[in-house]
């Protein structure tokens, strides 16, 4: 198949945002183990090695206390940085979207379909998330992470990605 093509039709399927069954390699090491978080029953994850704290579910799911429910809402570049910057969850109003190296540490490169911890990030879809952090090379593009695959790249700030929330902790 065409490699232009195949790019094509990857791009689309992270875009879909559908809950896919996730593929690890458990031979391989796993680099955003379990132990490496604590998981909070308020919706939250404390990264370790980061601390940073996440919102567990993208925006549009709601945290029913065990897991993220519902379905993820897209949106634009710049309508992602309104939506952390109006956000109040747990009471905490300095909520941001993670800048993209923030986003690459989240990621379990062991897995793919999502590229994600689930037990971290439950029920996360196969998606492109975006990132605080602009094409410094074009003002039109910004960086995304993909949940899907290893495909942290500038794309579009007009496309409609998830949006996962992040806040530093004192």
């Amino acid at each position: 198949m065409n490699k232009t093509i195949l790019t094509t039709l990857l791009l689309l399927a992270c875009q879909t945002g559908g809950v896919q069954a996730q593929t690890c390699n458990t031979s391989n090491y796993l680099t955003t183990p379990t132990s490496r978080f604590v998981l909070n029953t308020d919706g939250t994850a404390l990264d370790k090695k980061t601390s940073l704290l996440w919102k567990r579910c993208l925006e549009g799911y709601t945290w029913n206390g065990s897991t993220c429910t519902g379905a993820r809402s897209a949106a634009n570049w710049q309508n992602a940085l309104k939506q952390a910057a109006a956000s109040t969850f747990i009471g905490k109003t300095d909520w941001r979207l993670p800048n993209a190296k923030e986003i690459e540490s989240i990621a379990e490169r062991g897995c793919v379909d999502p590229q994600v911890n689930l037990s971290v990030f439950p029920n996360m879809p196969t998606t492109f998330i975006w990132s605080s952090t602009p094409d410094v090379n074009n003002t039109s593009l910004a960086w995304a992470g993909g949940s899907g695959y290893q495909n942290h790249s500038s794309y579009s700030k007009n496309f409609g990605y998830g949006v996962l929330l992040v806040r530093n902790t004192p």
